[in-house]
């Protein structure tokens, strides 16, 4: 008996060992990834993010933020940028192998699982600067405090949990989806008294960013909920479907599936996880009929998943075989792509490859473009930030039209900054020439000694909903509303216009009425009366009424008149 008792000491003591160089290795690997790879276009956006700290911004709470400015603070390049996250996404991978529950654990399936699955060497465990990375690990901690709360509803645990709740919500609005499920699946722990201390906790620690969302008018809620929001497209269903195929693995997605989702639950943990896999992944299926759905949304899924599919695995031989015999091709696959990742080797241009490559040359030529001058680029976030990264920090900007969506940099008030100052004018609608960059992006460019835009003033109506024969004008009442310091002088060239959207294009814009030689005061708002012409084609419509230049399409000025044609 002594004999037997030892070896089992023994066997954990060496499983522990090993347990700690595989992540040292998995670490490693994420730190030389991490220093050799440029930044992808989501992280230069959120270092932008992290030089400017605030309780939230437009599109994610300010935990990745906070984890950039932390290792940038220590190691100024795209090692610093991601130096937490690579941190966090190996401990997490430590939490996760904590979190099965088995008599005797298999260091090595759980290995050949997650070196298998192409969005744990990314999203899960990986090295990216991004919210998910933070998420996962704190939902690691919220899923080992609750493991724990089943048994023991104390209240210490229910504050430690209040705390976990608040980091996952703080690092990505998905903790949302977890809290939600984690409930659903457990209905009753709501009787426990010391349960309402989560709750509690939780939204005392987020006072400081609902209201940073109440202050600003609740941008993270109106993008994520409505603006994202477009008409059914098969192509978005279907592209969801085959890409959790492919994060999954492209060898082993069918196993790694199949043994999660079909697993026979003995616990209630077990019954959590379930519902949580099961529900995460149901919701952003259900989110492809009314948009286009990230193929890393569901990442926050993949820790009930690899758990499952652990245990899923251990009781099927058969599927372990396989993942045996399919690992050397995943792990290739692994290797392959973190290569291309650091050097430039693929004969084409494809994503995500193609936002790691040569954005630092691509940097300097914009810059010597500029001659030092603010550049100015037109929706598209990711360039500025790029831009700005890869200079040491030199202004940059974007101005969102139309035909795309707001931002942060709609949210900082930098425009007002850039007035009647010299720029670089990134396509600009009267361009001196095309630049055509080292990546083989084209820029219709113009140096402008005296830049002005009207993009951050709005146009209310009070008609936001209108019913309207085909082919008739429509008469509105609007309000330009100026929130600059300064007064506001159109020129010849500045008109407002109107643009509609059918729901899958836009239609061509039509000028509505010419503003020049009008004064708008500062702090002050101007009525007008618009005639718009309507489409011929009877249908419903999004009616944008935006102020356009003669350099500049129309701005995104106004919340769209919804107008049905008949």
């Amino acid at each position: 008996m002594h004999y037997y008792f030892k070896d089992q000491i023994d066997r954990a003591d060496r499983r522990n060992v090993y347990l700690f160089l595989f992540l040292l290795i998995w670490l490693v690997i994420n730190l030389i990834q991490s220093a050799f790879t440029e930044l992808a276009h989501d992280e230069a956006y959120y270092w932008v993010y992290s030089q400017s700290l605030d309780w939230g911004y437009f599109d994610h709470p300010p935990m990745i933020a906070l984890l950039i400015k932390a290792g940038y603070f220590l190691i100024h390049n795209e090692l610093g940028v991601r130096l937490f996250t690579s941190i966090l996404g190996t401990a997490s991978l430590l939490i996760i192998y904590r979190l099965i529950d088995a008599k005797d654990k298999s260091l090595w399936l759980f290995i050949l699982i997650v070196s298998s699955i192409i969005i744990v060497n990314s999203h899960v465990g990986g090295f990216l600067a991004i919210p998910d990375i933070p998420l996962i690990f704190s939902t690691c901690i919220f899923f080992i405090f609750y493991k724990r709360y089943i048994d023991h509803q104390s209240y210490l645990l229910a504050f430690l949990l209040g705390i976990a709740a608040a980091l996952m919500l703080y690092s990505k609005y998905h903790g949302f989806l977890v809290l939600g499920f984690t409930l659903f699946a457990n209905l009753k722990i709501i009787r426990k008294p010391s349960f309402w201390i989560i709750p509690l906790v939780c939204g005392i620690l987020l006072i400081p960013h609902i209201s940073w969302q109440v202050k600003n008018g609740y941008p993270s809620l109106v993008y994520h909920l409505f603006t994202r929001s477009s008409a059914y497209k098969p192509e978005h269903t279907i592209n969801f479907l085959y890409s959790q195929l492919l994060i999954a693995g492209p060898f082993v997605s069918v196993i790694v599936l199949y043994r999660a989702f079909t697993f026979r639950i003995q616990s209630e943990f077990e019954r959590i996880l379930k519902i949580n896999l099961i529900g995460i992944f149901s919701f952003f299926f259900l989110s492809s009929f009314k948009g286009h759905v990230e193929a890393h949304w569901t990442a926050i899924a993949y820790i009930p998943l690899i758990i499952l599919t652990y245990k899923g695995c251990a009781m099927h031989q058969r599927s372990m075989r396989w993942l045996q015999r399919l690992f050397l091709p995943s792990i290739l696959l692994f290797l392959f792509i973190r290569v291309i990742l650091i050097f430039d080797i693929l004969p084409l241009k494809i994503n995500p490859v193609y936002e790691m490559h040569d954005w630092k040359k691509w940097a300097a030529q914009v810059d010597s473009m500029g001659n030092g001058r603010p550049v100015v680029f037109v929706n598209s976030f990711q360039r500025p930030s790029k831009y700005s990264f890869y200079t040491n920090g030199r202004p940059a900007y974007t101005l969102n039209d139309v035909y795309y969506r707001k931002n942060q940099y709609d949210l900082w008030p930098i425009e007002d900054s850039l007035q009647n100052k010299p720029v670089l004018l990134m396509y600009s609608r009267v361009a001196e020439d095309t630049m055509i960059t080292v990546n083989g992006e084209k820029y219709p460019y113009q140096a402008i000694d005296s830049f002005t835009s009207y993009f951050n003033l709005r146009i209310t109506v009070d008609n936001p909903r209108l019913k309207i024969r085909a082919g008739d004008t429509i008469s509105l009442e609007a309000m330009i509303i100026n929130p600059r310091k300064s007064e506001i002088c159109f020129t010849r060239d500045d008109r407002i216009t109107a643009v509609y959207h059918t729901g899958r294009k836009f239609l061509k814009e039509k000028p509505v009425k010419s503003l020049q030689d009008i004064i708008i005061p500062p702090k002050s708002s101007l009525p007008v009366l618009l005639d718009i012409p309507t489409p011929d084609v009877p249908g419903k419509y999004s009616l944008y009424i935006s102020i356009a230049t003669q350099s500049l399409r129309p701005a995104l000025n106004a919340n769209p008149v919804r107008v049905r044609m008949e």
